[in-house]
């Protein structure tokens, strides 16, 4: 058979690449940019149910991105005209480094997942008897915000027992937990404060030592 003879592809990934990509978590989104008058237009290979949705007949495809769930993800694949079964190797190899920080064996897609943090964050309200507060309440949100963000001064002392008491029973295979202290934004009436209770802090810890 002579080459100029043989039918060229019309497709621009390979069906094992597929193959390969739709096997990995449904936690994971996955992306293809297509490149559209000069602008590159970012397009979901595959729904938030896990089904696959990308056109592999699109001839203007210049990379492919994996991100956890939607955060965005710096790095991407390129594309170079096809992804063929000889791409399959590099494109493992990005896939392993791109799903290195959130390492999940779950088979939940996207939608389930958000769902069960949604209830986790029910949970959590409902526990501890706290609430969630908006970091900017004025500005309008794309897509709930499944994140707690607590005013913690404003709790009361037994909500407040109760949540230390929880905190610190979390470790590192729970969700991650980050303490925010808006020193920036601080007056100078808080900062003195603060500072009186970091001195009232050391003295009560000094005491304890003398006793002992």
């Amino acid at each position: 058979m002579f080459n100029f003879l043989k039918k060229k592809p019309t497709t621009w990934i390979d069906q094992p690449v597929i193959d390969y990509l739709m096997g990995v978590s449904p936690a994971y989104a996955i992306y293809y940019t297509v490149n559209m008058g000069g602008k590159n237009l970012q397009l979901q290979f595959r729904n938030n149910e896990g089904k696959f949705l990308a056109d592999i007949h699109e001839s203007r495809v210049q990379s492919i991105s994996i991100a956890y769930q939607h955060f965005f993800n710096e790095h991407s694949l390129g594309v170079y005209g096809r992804l063929t079964v000889a791409d399959l190797p590099r494109v493992k190899e990005y896939v392993e480094k791109s799903t290195a920080i959130f390492k999940t064996k779950s088979t939940l897609n996207i939608r389930s997942l958000e769902h069960l943090q949604a209830e986790l964050k029910k949970q959590i309200e409902g526990t501890l008897g706290v609430k969630h507060r908006p970091l900017f309440p004025d500005s309008e949100e794309s897509e709930p915000d499944r994140n707690i963000n607590l005013h913690i001064n404003s709790i009361g002392p037994e909500a407040r027992e109760r949540l230390l008491r929880f905190l610190s029973r979390l470790d590192n295979e729970c969700v991650d937990v980050m303490l925010l202290m808006h020193i920036n934004s601080a007056t100078e009436e808080e900062i003195c404060s603060t500072q009186t209770e970091l001195d009232m802090l050391d003295m009560e810890e000094k005491e304890e030592e003398e006793r002992w």
